[in-house]
């Protein structure tokens, strides 16, 4: 698998939890992962491909873009609608 080499920077502190979630990014096609904080309980949704590399179309000048500030209207984690 071609995609099995590809390294994508996540937000990473040490009271974060990682885990994959049942969606892929209708944009890129990334899995999707859910983020949670276990000190505050908030947690969010990201695709690690847009995080890394948002589309500039959608978001221009945008950087580490989170699902809840997406405006992709086909996605139904898309927040930012």
């Amino acid at each position: 698998n071609g995609g099995c080499g590809m390294v994508l920077s996540v937000p990473s502190k040490a009271v974060q939890v990682l885990t994959p979630f049942n969606h892929r990014c209708p944009i890129c096609s990334f899995q999707v992962i859910h983020i949670r904080n276990r000190e505050t309980g908030k947690d969010h949704k990201l695709c690690p491909y847009c995080f890394n590399y948002p589309p500039q179309d959608l978001h221009p000048g945008v950087k580490d873009l989170r699902c809840f500030q997406c405006a992709y209207s086909a996605c139904a984690l898309a927040g930012g609608r």
